[in-house]
């Protein structure tokens, strides 16, 4: 029974072993099938190697066109207005007014800020007034005086006594605020760096380099304490009646010694360096000091000057009423007429004159157009000659660019322009000559294009037509860009594309290299269109051509 049973057991271990078999041989069949369809289909439909990969893309272009520079000149431009200006003061004084802002539209002649001009209003009308008399003293002369005239004239006589009367005293105000400011600059303000300053051996606290400067800053100071002195007692009496005008000029010459005193003063000051006796606060502030002098006594110099104006006009005009009413009460002859004339005129001359003093306070738009810069606000003080606003009309623009002496040759005026990557201009304006900064010629070109967005002061970049200056038959070389040439081990090629779009190499004979071009001796024609950039290139590739 146990042999029936082994017997069993072996014949169902030979079935299995049979079964798992024939199962194996199936599934390496299937394997086979599969392998063998999948190479057959790969010889039918061979894969394009040129869709696995980026294709080149190149530029083409005939080689006489290269020769001839008919590709577009690249240049960066400057957008500026085609009108600009830049306004500058021209007097020194403080800012009373500022009448527009940054961004404002304004047009010629309009007033954007305005200096302090007290004095100078004040001179034009007694600039003004003089005129008015001089013209009623010629046409009483001429037509003889009535007694309207005659009450008119008495009525100017008066009121130019008047004027000469506050005149005087406005300058004997002067001279006691000029003597203030003089003994406060001095006595206050400088004293600090002296030793026994007002007494008879003055001695700067410092040392200074220069002898000769320190020995004339300490004797200035000796004169300057006696001349104080005297002048201190001479305001004490002085009035209206005194020579004012004398007065004024000895005081005016009196303060330009304070200022070669300050001057001096400031040279040794200026170079101070801190030590052990002297720190760096204490020259701070003397340098303060001095600097804060210096402007007072400009100030009062210049005071002291229209103080002395205001009174030799203010006497005119009382000689010159004076004279009317005279010859009012007795008649004139035919010289009298000439001589008023002559007055007349001199007295337009003199309102002319004051009108253009008044008109330098006054900051004025030269031009239409928008304020693109201001740097003034009220309260400041600004010096003679300073810039203090730009304004250019940004609707009216074009582009400032420069060449070399050699691209000259390759554009004219009307040469067409690409301004940016979407806008057309054309060459307005070649300058004749080197500029002198740049070493470069500059050249303007006009924007045809309405619906440019352009801004004042942008950079842009340009392409310039090249207009050759010679035709193909004057052809003797070829030459081409560097980059065209494919420089191997052996030779130098150029590429062309064929039809099916692959790069076909042609050896060439180099020649001499001319900047970024290189002449061709032979392997070229002038029709050949041949890749402009060979770089990376390799003959048999397949490129793409860019239009």
């Amino acid at each position: 029974m146990s042999n029936f049973n082994n017997i069993q057991s072996d014949t169902r271990k030979i079935k299995t072993s049979r079964r798992n078999g024939v199962i194996l041989v199936l599934v390496i069949l299937t394997i086979l099938t599969v392998v063998f369809y999948q190479q057959m289909v790969a010889k039918e439909s061979p894969v394009d190697n040129s869709t696995l990969s980026d294709i080149r893309q190149v530029f083409l272009a005939s080689v006489g066109d290269l020769s001839l520079n008919k590709d577009p000149l690249p240049l960066l431009g400057e957008v500026q207005s085609q009108s600009s200006a830049t306004l500058h003061s021209q007097t020194s004084g403080e800012i009373i007014g500022v009448y527009k802002k940054i961004g404002d539209l304004v047009y010629a002649n309009q007033v954007i800020a305005e200096i302090e001009n007290r004095s100078q209003r004040a001179t034009v009308s007694q600039a003004d007034a003089s005129v008015e008399i001089a013209q009623a003293s010629l046409d009483k002369i001429k037509k003889g005086g009535t007694d309207t005239q005659t009450s008119i004239l008495k009525t100017t006589l008066d009121n130019a006594q008047k004027t000469l009367d506050q005149t005087k005293a406005s300058a004997v105000s002067v001279l006691n605020d000029t003597f203030a400011k003089a003994d406060d600059s001095v006595r206050n303000k400088v004293d600090i760096m002296f030793r026994d300053s007002r007494g008879d051996n003055p001695q700067v606290l410092f040392s200074v380099a220069d002898s000769q400067l320190e020995i004339d800053i300490e004797w200035s100071r000796l004169i300057i304490e006696e001349m104080l002195n005297k002048w201190g007692s001479v305001l004490a009496t002085l009035d209206a009646s005194d020579d004012l005008i004398s007065e004024l000029d000895v005081r005016k010459a009196d303060m330009n010694s304070i200022r070669v005193f300050l001057d001096n003063l400031a040279l040794a000051v200026n170079v101070l360096s801190p030590n052990s006796n002297l720190s760096e606060t204490t020259i701070s502030l003397w340098k303060a000091n001095i600097s804060a002098t210096r402007a007072v006594v400009n100030g009062a110099i210049t005071a002291l000057s229209a103080a002395k104006s205001s009174l030799n006009g203010a006497q005119s005009g009382l000689e010159i009423a004076q004279l009317n009413y005279d010859q009012a009460q007795i008649g004139g002859r035919s010289e009298d007429v000439t001589t008023a004339e002559a007055q007349l005129r001199q007295a337009e001359a003199g309102l002319q004159s004051a009108y253009a003093n008044l008109e330098k306070t006054i900051i004025r738009a030269s031009i239409s157009g928008t304020i693109n810069t201001l740097n003034l606000e009220k309260g400041d003080f600004v010096s003679a000659f300073a810039p203090v606003a730009s304004i250019a009309n940004n609707k009216s623009l074009e582009v400032i660019t420069y060449i070399t002496e050699e691209d000259r040759n390759d554009i004219k005026i009307g040469s067409k322009v690409a301004v940016g990557s979407e806008w057309q201009g054309e060459v307005k304006n070649i300058s004749p000559a080197i500029d002198a900064k740049t070493k470069k010629i500059k050249v303007e070109i006009s924007v045809k294009s309405s619906d440019a967005i352009l801004t004042n002061g942008q950079s842009v970049a340009l392409l310039v037509e090249r207009i050759s200056q010679k035709g193909e038959e004057e052809l003797v070389d070829f030459s081409i860009p560097i980059s065209a040439i494919k420089i191997g081990s052996g030779d130098s090629v150029v590429f062309t594309v064929d039809e099916e779009n692959k790069l076909v190499s042609h050896p060439v004979v180099l020649g001499p290299i001319l900047g970024e071009k290189i002449i061709i001796k032979e392997g070229l024609t002038a029709e050949m269109k041949i890749v402009v950039d060979a770089r990376g290139l390799k003959e048999g590739e397949v490129v793409s051509i860019i239009e």
